[in-house]
């Protein structure tokens, strides 16, 4: 360094180490400019850490059960028993009941559209829609001869029978629209839209039903979309203020703008699973908070912010207390994170810094 530096380097240091590191001067702009000397609180130490310092963002979400939507009543009927709020139903179960009989959980991709059974004319019905059923009445335990096809023939007409038998049905030999739901797996019963009792038709909504299990559904700004991935983890805190951990499982291609957003920023639909899905069971559709680290500086060197001195030529230092004496070291700062803040400069962890009280 040339020796006007180190000079002024040296004045910079008498000056500061003169008044201890603990009293600052406000040149005020007014009559004489005199100095207004105050004197800082009193003084304690902290150590300086090695650590990992992580920013965290918070962003709104819905805690609810997957594949929310309605069951559409296929057929007309009374209304002769209500579906159970909470129940989870799979393959075979019943839902509801118009007109005292059952309408049953099937799963499949497709909803029925036509009855199922032999042809007036005596032509075999064909379809993928006999495929999906023969699948579910096998699944059932009621085996086919040649395995399930496209064909209904003799050997569908006869487990319909039989299953129809079992499930509390005359045993005919069709199943006719509207008596089973096709669903792609296990369901959870959600709020009745329907009274006992009630004449509905066909495309009436019934009742509210979902997938049984629990996610997280939050809107996310597309700007920050660099900052999660499928599979990476953020902490959800729950309405009872329990923080837990959940993953990311979908991340939506879908860019959207919500309602009542003013400024027309775009987002996208993220999905999170809870690690510990028992923890939001009580709070279907309630509101939940999403927190994810944007920026983050792992083993790093870091102090309480109270902790810098600002030097009267630019920069920070601190007052590192070194065998009894206090030392002004020159440090340069980095990431801020929850009181603390990186430093780097001739540190080591364990060292003491002078931090106001």
């Amino acid at each position: 360094m040339p020796r006007a530096g180190w000079l002024a380097l040296f004045l910079v240091l008498v000056a500061v180490l003169t008044v201890g590191g603990f009293l600052a001067v406000d040149r005020l702009a007014g009559d004489g400019g005199e100095a207004a000397i105050m004197e800082k609180p009193e003084l304690g130490t902290a150590a300086v850490v090695s650590t990992d310092l992580e920013r965290l963002e918070t962003f709104p979400a819905t805690l609810r059960y997957a594949d929310p939507r309605n069951f559409i009543a296929a057929a007309g009927g009374i209304v002769t028993r209500v579906p159970v709020e909470g129940a989870e139903l799979s393959r075979g179960d019943s839902i509801m009941e118009i007109d005292g009989r059952p309408v049953l959980v099937f799963y499949g991709e497709r909803p029925m559209w036509r009855p199922v059974g032999p042809a007036p004319d005596g032509s075999a019905m064909e379809g993928p829609d006999v495929e999906q059923l023969e699948l579910n009445l096998e699944a059932l335990g009621y085996s086919l001869r040649s395995g399930p096809d496209q064909v209904l023939d003799e050997d569908t007409v006869r487990l319909i029978r039989d299953w129809r038998s079992d499930a509390g049905l005359d045993r005919s030999d069709s199943v006719e629209l509207g008596r089973v739901f096709y669903v792609e797996g296990p369901i959870r019963v959600g709020r009745s839209l329907v009274e006992l009792g009630a004449l509905v038709g066909p495309g009436d909504p019934i009742v509210e039903v979902s997938g049984n299990v629990q996610e997280v559904r939050m809107e996310f700004p597309v700007d920050r979309r660099d900052r999660i991935s499928v599979g990476g983890g953020v902490a959800v805190r729950l309405p009872d203020d329990v923080t837990t951990t959940g993953t990311v499982q979908e991340i939506g291609s879908v860019v959207f703008t919500p309602a009542g957003d003013r400024r027309g920023s775009d987002y996208v639909e993220v999905t999170i699973h809870l690690d510990d899905p028992s923890l939001g069971t009580p709070y279907h559709g309630y509101p939940v908070d999403v927190e994810i680290v944007t920026d983050q500086a792992l083993g790093v060197l870091a102090v309480p912010v109270k902790a810098l001195v600002a030097l009267s030529e630019g920069g920070y230092a601190l007052e590192v207390q070194l065998g009894g004496q206090v030392t002004l070291v020159g440090v340069d700062i980095g990431m801020y994170a929850d009181g603390l803040v990186e430093v780097r400069g001739d540190l080591d962890p364990g060292d003491l810094v002078r931090v106001p009280k």
